[in-house]
């Protein structure tokens, strides 16, 4: 199944129970939580085992990546692929929003605290436009620095938004005691934001909508993308992989029914122009997103642009598919005004090309 036939798969059994979940979303006394989440669990399980949720008051329901980065790629379009008739009265969250500053109690180590109990300070990188935060609350007094750093994570995707968080937030260190410049965790989020539009920086609160620019030196290896000089990205994790000669963010993606691919074309750098091959990638990116993969966050889209690469001997453009069965047809009008060859491979080392 492509990931479009899961989303609708989901959809169509939310459709068909949605009169049950109303009613345990709007009676909760009336029946066992342990109840509810089996059974909502029968229907998220059609998107992926990895999927976490959480379901409250209010119609409100909230996926939750969970650590897992694959899945900021696809919970924003399950949920434009939502039908029209839910809308009104059912709120879908693709990640766990952010407390907007609100303080309430959570349990640490096992025992009660309120948000702003725990006290951090965080720095900002300007260079790579993210924070490292040092934490403290007496109860981590002792815990292992990966428990501590592990469960203080999920508490600030709580406090200022898994998106936020994920986008945001780089190094987590507990510290040993409270120090001078520390501040309330429910502060966090807003002086964050203060500090990144302070910078001259666009606050972006989504993983897929933020993309950044890397450089490499080539490499003399008779392998793809080893040519690469210079590129931008959406999902740094996708190339870093590649490089490592693993693919798990790729076999996830695909195991979802999603296709990391990247569309590439060789060319002659001798005769060449680096700066019109460049716009010239810019602008089969620009129609690629307008003429064959739609409009992002539509519910229509194919895919989206996760970004694209400069070589000494290749042009690449990086793509993430939720319905690869209609994409390379349109691929090939879109293509066939260019006089060069594209080719598509999937992320991962000696992949087979395939001719467009």
């Amino acid at each position: 199944m492509t990931f479009k036939e899961r989303a609708d798969a989901f959809w169509r059994w939310f459709g068909l129970n949605e009169k049950r979940l109303s009613d345990m979303f709007a009676y909760p006394e009336q029946y066992e939580s342990g109840d509810v989440a089996s059974f909502i669990s029968n229907g998220v399980r059609l998107i992926s085992d990895d999927v976490r949720f959480r379901a409250g008051g209010g119609f409100e329901f909230i996926f939750s990546p969970g650590g897992e980065e694959y899945l900021f790629y696809l919970f924003p379009y399950l949920i434009a692929r939502m039908p029209r008739r839910h809308q009104r009265k059912w709120k879908f969250f693709p990640f766990t929003p952010g407390s907007g500053g609100r303080n309430f109690d959570l349990e640490i180590c096992g025992k009660a605290a309120g948000m702003d109990e725990i006290a951090v300070k965080a720095d900002y990188d300007v260079e790579k436009d993210c924070f490292s935060v040092d934490f403290y609350h007496k109860a981590w007094n002792g815990s292992e620095k990966n428990d501590a750093c592990g469960a203080f994570r999920a508490i600030a995707d709580i406090a200022v938004g898994e998106g936020f968080a994920e986008v945001y937030i780089d190094e987590v260190k507990p510290a040993a005691a409270r120090s001078e410049g520390m501040f309330p965790l429910t502060e966090l989020e807003r002086r964050m934001r203060r500090v990144i539009t302070a910078s001259g920086r666009e606050i972006v609160s989504r993983p897929d909508r933020r993309y950044g620019a890397y450089t490499f030196t080539p490499r003399k290896k008779d392998a793809l993308r080893y040519d690469v000089f210079t590129g931008v990205t959406g999902y740094m994790a996708l190339i870093n992989e590649y490089y490592e000669a693993s693919a798990e963010s790729a076999d996830k993606l695909k195991r979802c029914g999603a296709e990391a691919l990247f569309l590439l074309f060789p060319y002659d750098s001798a005769e060449k122009d680096p700066a019109n091959l460049l716009e010239l990638r810019r602008e089969i990116e620009s129609k690629l997103r307008f003429e064959v993969l739609g409009e992002q966050d539509s519910g229509e889209e194919i895919g989206i642009v996760l970004g694209g690469a400069m070589g000494g001997t290749c042009v690449y453009i990086d793509l993430l598919l939720y319905d690869a069965a209609r994409f390379e047809d349109k691929l090939r009008v879109l293509l066939s005004a260019y006089p060069y060859k594209f080719y598509l491979s999937e992320f991962r080392q000696k992949s087979r090309l395939r001719l467009v």
